[in-house]
């Protein structure tokens, strides 16, 4: 199998730029909690937060599919890092890609129940384009992906591209 490029470093970085320039302009200078979905959200979230006009918090959390609490027709094993009281505060989700969505609409839920004052989603690259706030490389196709937060057998997370294997 050979690595084929979906997107480039200069996609990936003009899309992680758009991204924080729709959450600049959607938080209009306020204070947010910016919670990676961890692993792969955390490289999207700290190239955006770098780039953010206003201060903001880290609050990772951790979802994995499959073992632990059933909501939206998947299992998650909620093993939450959430340390930090949303109730008031904008929360913005961020993941580094939205698949079938059961992650994001489990945490969306999640900090609406935190009595989060506003909730806003926003992914590296998604399927789905109404879904999420804030997104910033729209993939169609059904193959998977990785860099750029999207790992492959535990690797490539770090890389500043998207490739998939062919």
């Amino acid at each position: 199998m050979n690595k084929v490029v979906v997107f480039t470093s200069m996609e990936v970085e003009a899309a992680v730029n758009n991204m924080a320039f729709q959450l600049n302009v959607m938080l209009k200078g306020q204070t947010a909690v910016l919670v990676p979905v961890m692993i792969g959200g955390l490289y999207t979230a700290m190239k955006i937060a770098d780039k953010m006009n206003a201060p903001v918090m880290m609050d990772p959390v951790k979802t994995r599919s499959y073992n632990g609490i059933h909501q939206h027709g998947v299992e998650f094993d909620y093993a939450g890092c959430m340390g930090k009281d949303w109730s008031g505060r904008i929360v913005v989700l961020v993941d580094d890609i939205y698949d079938s969505g059961a992650t994001m609409k489990f945490l969306k839920n999640e900090a609406v129940s935190r009595r989060a004052s506003r909730v806003i989603t926003a992914t590296l690259i998604t399927k789905d384009k109404s879904a999420v706030d804030s997104w910033g490389l729209y993939y169609d196709g059904d193959e998977f992906l990785y860099g750029s937060g999207l790992e492959r057998n535990g690797i490539d997370r770090n890389i500043n591209y998207v490739y998939t294997l062919r």
